[in-house]
This record gives structure tokens, sequence and C-alpha cells, in this order.
């Protein structure tokens, strides 16, 4: 049974750095909550895709505001927020009413998820608008929405509650999100999305190629937060990519640095799986990883509560030294 170190935990309303507006008015664990369930612990967790949770001794504690995990989490390791778009990609494929992301988001969130991504898109093929109204209502963690700019999905977002955003290009010919954003193209359509979700009390991130002009268009647009777009990385996986993946890497690195400069927060997501996340996991800055679908993959073999918790492990062995499995 392995969990995960807990270090010096971050004070109620911080996170990097960032205060998070709804904290101050929310109420702390009596006591410190391990950042992750392990699997020995969690055998027997039966969610239904469809019904409630049925585990009468194992239920995540759920606090006003959703502050539990940003009371107790390690702030030397990132944070892990698993995205549930294809969960709902499973249940699209059918139209039925299963499986339930906002079931499988409970089961991610007791294997120790510190946050639930979701992309509602305009085409809709995955995620719909109740699904997000039901994450927010029955997540106990952070609800992050990504979003593009079109107008009808802003409108959408600045009512949701939902705690960040992250705003992504969008094309409704791709298979998944292709490349970051253009900030500088885009800027005043972003001045003009960015501070009403800022407004609203929500953390925004600009989801971007690691690039130093996109960077510093970030900043000049009032993102609190980038994330880097690993696509590239993670898509150099051929047996002679040794030295693009390594150049690409070299990118994040710099990217990660000249965004901490600026002031801005570092989030890192897309294409991300067991074999390629622990090079991304050591980025210096790293505050948090979103993964998605290499982690509903594994699910389907391992369950739930197996595929979040390898993840998590594969996280802290990159950032613990001379860690062994």
């Amino acid at each position: 049974m392995r969990i995960l170190a807990r270090g010096p935990v971050c004070p109620a309303g911080e996170l990097a750095g960032h205060a998070l507006p709804w904290a101050t008015a929310a109420r702390k664990p009596a006591s410190p909550i391990p950042l992750h369930i392990p699997r020995s612990t969690a055998r027997g967790l039966r969610p239904s895709v469809c019904g409630p949770w049925r585990k009468p001794n194992l239920r995540v504690p759920r606090y006003p505001w959703r502050t539990w995990p940003l009371a107790h989490y390690n702030p030397a390791m990132p944070r892990l927020h698993v995205n549930v778009d294809h969960v709902a990609t499973v249940r699209q494929a059918r139209r039925e009413a299963f499986p339930d992301p906002v079931a499988w988001a409970l089961a991610a969130e007791a294997a120790g998820a510190l946050g639930i991504t979701c992309h509602l898109r305009r085409d809709r093929r995955h995620i719909q608008d109740d699904d997000v109204r039901r994450l927010r209502a029955e997540i106990g963690t952070l609800l992050n929405l990504e979003l593009s700019l079109a107008p009808e999905i802003v409108e959408f977002a600045l009512g949701s509650g939902a705690d960040a955003f992250c705003l992504v290009p969008e094309n409704r010919a791709e298979v998944t999100t292709e490349g970051g954003l253009d900030v500088v193209g885009e800027m005043e359509r972003l001045r003009d999305v960015v501070s009403p979700l800022k407004e609203r009390g929500g953390l925004v991130s600009l989801f971007v190629d690691p690039d130093h002009r996109q960077l510093e268009a970030c900043a000049e647009a009032g993102a609190q937060f980038v994330e880097l777009h690993t696509g590239a990385y993670a898509n150099a996986r051929g047996p002679g990519d040794g030295a693009l993946q390594a150049t690409e890497l070299e990118r994040l690195t710099s990217a990660a640095e000249r965004a901490h400069a600026l002031g801005l927060g570092v989030n890192a997501g897309h294409g991300l799986d067991l074999r390629n996340v622990a090079p991304v996991a050591r980025l210096p800055h790293l505050q948090e990883l979103n993964i998605g679908f290499a982690i509903v993959a594994e699910s389907l073999t391992v369950g739930v509560t197996g595929a979040v918790e390898d993840m998590l492990n594969a996280i802290t062995d990159a950032r613990t030294p001379g860690a062994s499995r």
C-alpha cells in the first residue's frame, strides 16, 4: 500500500500565491486528509455508473466550498486534475444515460484526484450542459471548465459556478484539441472574456503552446495561469523520435520558467500517459497536470481507483529522488 507523501500544507485560500476568492468563507477540515485513498482501502467501492455511491464506510469528505483537498495538498507535487470528457464520449456513442461522467468523477475524487476537468464544446460531442451542472453540484474538489471563445459557451460558463476556467481553441473537424490558443491574435476577444470570468470568482488559464511570445500575451490578457500544451512532446513517441521529444521537453521547460517569471501559474496537459508523464511532472514551477484520456482508457481494465492511483504514483515517483517501483 502506497500513500502519497504529504508535505507542508497550504493555508486555506492560497494556491501557489493565487487567492481563492471563495475560500475565506469556508471551514477547514478538523484533521488531515490523505491525498488519495490507496487501492487496498478503496477495494469494494462500487459507484454505479447510473446511480448513487454504495459504500457505507467510505465517502469523500464534503466540506463547504470544496476546500478539503486544497487545505492539505503537498505543494511539492503537481495536483492531478482528471478530465472526464471521454467517459461522456462512450455514453454519447449510443446516446445512453450511462456511463455517467459524474459518478466516474466521484470515483476519481475518492482515488485522490484534486480536481475534475471537463470541456463543453459547441458541438456537444461529449460533455453536455447538464453534466456541468451536475458536476458542480456533486463533486467535492475544484471544477475546471474548458471552453472556447464562442459567445454562447462563454455565457454558459459565466453562470456555471465553476472554480476555474481554461480557454482553449476549438475546431469542429478536430478529433481532439489541436495546438494552443493564438493569444497574440485573439487579444481583444480574450480580454473581453477573461475579465468577466475573473469577476465571477474563477481562476482563468489559457491553453497555449510553449512559445514565449504567447506567454507574454497571456500575462497581458490578464490570465492568472497558463496550461502548457504538451501535445508535441507526447506525440514524439516513435523509435527515432528521442531527439525530437528532448527538444520539445526543453521548450516546455523554458516556457515554464518564462511563465513563472511573468507571474503566471504553470499547468500542463494533453496527450500525457503513464509512459511519458514523468519528465513533464518534473517541469519547474508546475502546479497542475490535466490528464483525461489515458486515465479513462486504463480504467476500463483496472478500474477508476487503480487508474487514478497509478497516475498519482507515477507523478509522485517522478518528483521523488531515488523513487523506485
